[in-house]
């Protein structure tokens, strides 16, 4: 009779500490979800991340002389120079269907590309409608950084109780990020490693792991006569 009584203390003990390790742990789990609800980002990277998008890049030239000036060549040539360096997958020359003007303008923009080291095949040639006199439309596609617009001042600045970030906080920061990149496929993905010597290479990483961690006993210092 004793032993089934120890028996039965045992098991409703086991019992009664299951069922306050399963409360405990409901109370853990709703304190994480109400955390993950009530979670408000604090550093820019997080508030403004940086996406990577496509979009067209344009350039019109009159064609009413019938000819490139010297600043329309000067323009041609640096549109050719961005394109390449953006990794452009093909350059559209749009000429008024009215002919005339607007064909020996492009024309003279496609010999202009071509000199520029951009292959013919990467070169498209379309028309629209208008008029001989009408201007050469030039564009490629390219991919760019970006993040959310900024000047979101909904809220009061001298409003430091609750010692949290005005809505605007580390904005501009993304944007001058996003701007500043030079290839915008390095917030996807990790550059490659450039061409580096071998021979370089190994005398490098030879001297960094040769090199003493200070300077030894009785080895001479030369000070700056600056300061002496």
């Amino acid at each position: 009779m004793e032993t089934k009584m120890r028996n039965s203390n045992s098991l409703k003990a086991a019992a009664l500490v299951l069922l306050m390790a399963g409360g405990l742990a409901a109370c853990s789990t709703d304190d994480l979800a109400m955390d993950d609800a009530n979670y408000s980002p604090s550093v820019p990277s997080e508030r403004f991340p940086i996406t990577v998008a496509k979009g067209p890049v344009k350039m019109d030239v009159a064609s009413h002389k019938g000819g490139l000036s010297p600043d329309q060549t000067n323009s041609v040539v640096n549109f050719a120079r961005q394109a390449s360096s953006n990794q452009f997958s093909a350059i559209t020359v749009s000429r008024p269907s009215g002919g005339g003007r607007g064909k020996q303008v492009a024309h003279a923009i496609t010999e202009l590309l071509m000199n520029q080291g951009i292959p013919p095949g990467a070169i498209v040639q379309r028309t629209y409608p208008g008029p001989a006199s009408g201007p050469v439309n030039v564009s490629y596609i390219r991919a760019y950084a970006k993040t959310k617009e900024c000047g979101d001042w909904s809220e009061n600045l001298a409003d430091t109780g609750r010692n949290n970030h005005y809505p605007n906080f580390g904005c501009a920061q993304q944007h001058n990020i996003a701007a500043m990149v030079s290839d915008p496929m390095d917030f996807e993905v990790p550059s490659g490693m450039g061409n580096v010597p071998a021979r370089r290479r190994v005398k490098v990483l030879t001297d960094y792991g040769t090199a003493p961690s200070g300077v030894q006993t009785g080895q001479s210092v030369a000070i700056s006569t600056a300061i002496k």
